[in-house]
């Protein structure tokens, strides 16, 4: 079985989850359905592919085939929380936080559960009464601070989790929005803008520049920094940004081949298409939009939700027309 365990270990660390999933399923039914240790595995894999109801599924038949296993109640803990159930999960976190080895686990979804339930005062009485070590404790401690609307204690919280760990993703975001709560957000926009001119800095701090540059309605200098920081390295997640930022600009004719690219890999991403099928309308690009959704769902014939965009693009059309029909291309006024 070590080997086999090795196996699911590595296709987890991979992300390939459907296969793992797969892996632990085949060792169930070999064990004839009767074994927590692969119901847990299928569990956390479904889990992590996006199976919600499979993974508690399997999580609970774990429980009932050993009601004091640590791991298969931890499963069943997070199993609820993907599922949005917070409030369900607490408890198995609690039971598995009685065993060293789910600890630490036990512990963070634990403290999710009543961060989601905004539960403040409580994160902060539960770092202390469970001995939270404080490299574990600075993100909750700090937005439980913040919660509670002790902005000048989560600023000094957050000064300390720097002081930490240097340029954490998170810390930096977080400390972001202290600014912007204590001092506002011109304040906080001069403060990063500093900051991200700093020779050496990740490029967490010019991220958080551009994203502060629209949430202040500077739409075209959130647009040149990610100008700057594609230029020192492309990625999907500040391509989606700055087409998002060209869209807000109004430079659509830039935003909408940006989106059309994204949307290839992504089709049902919600937000892609509402900002998509928007920048088109203010484009005047909507028969665009009417030919490459007729794209899209030929690559993507499995994606349901396509029907439903290519319908909200024609009425869209039909409303600028002012016809039932206008402005559709001919040869392709249905689905």
């Amino acid at each position: 079985m070590d080997n086999v365990n090795t196996e699911f270990t590595t296709l987890m660390k991979q992300r390939r989850f459907a296969e793992a999933a797969a892996l632990a399923d085949r060792q169930l039914v070999a064990a004839g359905g009767h074994s927590e240790f692969w119901l847990t595995r299928l569990s956390v894999a479904l889990k992590e592919n996006g199976d919600a109801d499979g993974a508690l599924k399997a999580a609970e038949q774990a429980c009932e085939l050993a009601p004091a296993n640590a791991w298969a109640l931890l499963a069943r803990g997070e199993a609820l929380m993907k599922k949005g159930q917070n409030e369900e999960a607490l408890p198995f976190f609690d039971d598995a936080r009685a065993d060293s080895r789910t600890a630490p686990r036990a512990r963070r979804g634990a403290l999710a559960c009543l961060s989601h339930a905004k539960a403040w005062q409580r994160i902060l009485e539960s770092l202390v009464q469970w001995a939270v070590p404080e490299a574990e404790a600075y993100p909750w401690k700090t937005r439980a601070l913040a919660g509670l609307g002790k902005t000048g204690d989560a600023l000094a919280e957050c000064g300390r989790w720097l002081a930490a760990c240097p340029d954490s993703r998170d810390a930096v975001w977080q400390q972001a929005e202290l600014w912007v709560a204590s001092e506002g957000i011109d304040a906080a926009l001069s403060r990063m803008g500093r900051l991200c001119k700093i020779p050496g800095k990740p490029a967490v701090y010019g991220e958080i520049y551009a994203a502060l540059c629209k949430r202040a309605g500077r739409a075209s200098d959130a647009v040149r920094q990610y100008e700057r920081l594609l230029d020192a390295g492309a990625t999907p997640a500040l391509q989606r940004k700055q087409a998002f930022a060209l869209a807000k600009s109004g430079r659509e004719a830039e935003a909408i081949p940006m989106l059309e690219e994204l949307l290839r890999t992504a089709p049902a991403d919600m937000y892609l298409n509402n900002g998509y099928i928007g920048a088109c309308g203010r484009g005047g690009s909507l028969e665009r939009a009417w030919a490459f959704y007729h794209e899209l769902m030929a690559r993507h014939p499995a994606e349901k939700s396509l029907y439903g965009r290519l319908s909200r693009v024609r009425t869209l059309i039909e409303k600028a027309g002012g016809g039932a029909q206008a402005g559709l291309p001919a040869e392709r006024r249905d689905p």
